[in-house]
């Protein structure tokens, strides 16, 4: 077990503990603390550093009983991360807090992106899982302070009003949300439907936007500042988990590049997901953070091992084919439990319309850039809306193709957990056992939440 392995399992270890611990899931806690004294008593490498790995476990039990034993008076200080349906969604020491009042009439305008300090009742309903406090009635909003946040969200409507003419309103609700990860503007049933075909991750800024943009900078601008450039993306698009833990594997990529040290993708992953959890330890079970990581994980692990496997007469459809089996291997499970079953379409769907949206990303992120020039513009929004169609033309053939759907069932989840620990053990993945049975126990271990 590497240095990182051992300091990210211990974390998470412990996250998963506190949990159990709070909502008195002794079962839980006992295993944790077996698995941890097997590893104590029977890796070498462990016994080494005990009393370094029993700290990473120690700190977020700490982290999170201080997080979710908050208690506020009747005026508080939120940030205002998000309006819904019923008020606004808002952040209080790393904690979710839903506020409910009458907005018309306390508020001139939305309270998005602002910090405010709010008065009123609040009532406890603590979620330990997710992290959320519960639900403040607001009676008086005393004082607002616009953040930066604030401002990128005012930026963004005026982009979607300047790129409405030229683009059409569904089509510049898609370039916002493949760009800026802003989704608001599309509609349940289109999100439907790429949920079906597997592909909707595109709408959410990710790893696979983060390459991309960092690509984009990287051929008009050198190494340094192409990763300032791309860090002010990521702040634009609001710094998700996903996306946060691929800017810190393309910053690890280069600075080792510049300072001539060997890079190590499984380490840097580690890493980030080790900054991500002491940020907040309630990312651990927001299933963004799950699958971002489970997929880059089996990527990194198998990818290279499935595309040897493939047949030769799939030619340029090999890499992309391997590449979303791999990303499957460790989210299978999570995607099960989160949404009831995987249909199977979602194979097809990566390989032929992911293209498709790579080049629409690159096309928009030209239009963002070339802004003030409107005959580029015009150009560039016609083949876009080419491109719109015929991916809604793909997307309506796909659709009709009646293919097996994987429901949910625990036995075969559970089926499929055991069989994949079994082939960890075996002599060609001899390199990874160890890290494969310590991630696969925390996986069976989440999914008795999920």
């Amino acid at each position: 077990m590497g240095f990182l392995t051992g300091i990210i399992s211990m974390y998470i270890l412990g996250i998963i503990f506190s949990y159990s611990l709070y909502v008195k899931q002794w079962y839980l806690c006992i295993v944790i603390l077996i698995l941890i004294f097997i590893l104590a008593f029977n890796e070498q490498y462990f016994k080494k550093r005990t009393l370094i790995f029993i700290l990473f476990f120690i700190v977020p039990i700490f982290s999170y009983f201080s997080i979710i034993n908050t208690h506020f008076s009747n005026k508080i200080w939120v940030y205002v991360s998000k309006e819904s349906t019923y008020g606004y969604i808002a952040q209080y020491n790393n904690l979710t807090v839903y506020l409910s009042g009458n907005f018309k009439k306390l508020a001139n305008e939305s309270l998005e992106g602002k910090n405010v300090l709010i008065k009123g009742t609040y009532s406890y309903k603590i979620d330990a899982f997710k992290g959320v406090l519960g639900n403040f009635k607001v009676d008086e909003i005393i004082k607002e302070e616009n953040t930066l946040n604030y401002y990128i969200g005012k930026y963004k409507i005026y982009l979607y009003d300047k790129f409405r003419p030229y683009l059409g309103d569904k089509n510049t609700s898609y370039v916002m949300a493949l760009v800026f990860g802003e989704d608001k503007f599309i509609s349940k049933s289109e999100k439907d439907d790429l949920k079906t075909l597997g592909i909707l991750h595109v709408l959410s800024v990710s790893g696979f936007h983060m390459v991309l943009i960092f690509g984009i900078f990287k051929r008009f601008f050198n190494v340094k500042t192409a990763i300032l450039l791309t860090f002010l993306y990521l702040l634009l698009t609001g710094v998700d988990s996903s996306s946060l833990r691929a800017f810190i594997m393309i910053f690890i990529a280069k600075m080792s590049s510049i300072f001539h040290r060997s890079y190590n993708s499984k380490s840097a992953l580690y890493f980030a997901a080790l900054i991500i959890l002491v940020m907040n330890p309630f990312n651990l079970f927001n299933i963004g953070f799950l699958l971002s990581f489970g997929a880059t994980l089996g990527i990194l692990m198998y990818n290279k091992k499935i595309s040897k496997m493939l047949p030769s007469f799939l030619f340029k459809f090999n890499g992309e084919l391997a590449m979303t089996i791999s990303a499957q291997v460790f989210i299978l499970p999570m995607l099960w439990l989160t949404f009831g079953g995987v249909n199977t379409i979602f194979l097809i769907g990566n390989i032929l319309l992911i293209p498709f949206y790579t080049v629409i990303i690159y096309l928009s992120s030209l239009m963002f850039v070339l802004l003030e020039f409107n005959f580029i513009i015009v150009y560039l929004a016609k083949i876009i809306n080419y491109l719109f169609y015929a991916l809604d033309g793909a997307k309506r053939f796909l659709l009709n193709i009646d293919m097996p759907v994987l429901d949910f069932n625990a036995e075969l989840c559970l089926l499929y957990i055991l069989v994949f620990i079994f082939i960890a053990t075996l002599k060609y993945t001899k390199r990874y056992r160890k890290e494969l049975l310590v991630f696969t126990t925390c996986i069976y271990i989440l999914a008795t939440f999920l």
